[in-house]
């Protein structure tokens, strides 16, 4: 778990495990592999590195400059299904990983439910809260 506090939006960079946090205190890039913070920018200067309209946010770190689709209050979803058959839906204030008969439900706690995903490639799975990231490695 990694602590994001006023956490809105969420994004992987393509191609890779690194997930982009974007937040009332700026940006963050994470590292789903290593599971610590890659990068963080205190910068609340949302004009400057957002385009809410088209829902992305520009990246920090190795993703500078990047344009990086994001989900969660402004709207959108993350990849909701893996290339092996793994599903998340939504379930109340849950979220359901299924796949045949496997069925795993995860909760966010207390906290609202903000944004959640696979990965790009699926090894990765995240939930989001306001306060939040909660990693999950399928490897």
């Amino acid at each position: 778990m990694v602590l994001v506090g006023g956490l809105t939006e969420i994004g992987f960079v393509a191609e890779t495990s690194l997930l982009l946090v974007v937040g009332h205190q700026g940006r963050g890039l994470i590292d789903c592999g290593a599971g610590d913070r890659a990068a963080h920018d205190r910068s609340e200067d949302f004009a400057e590195w957002s385009d809410a309209s088209h829902r992305r946010v520009l990246g920090i770190g190795s993703a500078d400059g990047e344009w990086i689709e994001v989900f969660g209050l402004w709207g959108g979803e993350g990849v909701s299904q893996t290339s092996d058959g793994w599903r998340s839906t939504v379930d109340g204030e849950d979220v359901v990983l299924a796949r045949g008969d496997a069925r795993q439900v995860i909760s966010p706690g207390p906290e609202e439910l903000r944004a959640f995903g696979f990965s790009p490639g699926g090894d990765y799975f995240v939930l989001a809260s306001p306060g939040d990231v909660t990693i999950f490695h399928r490897g």
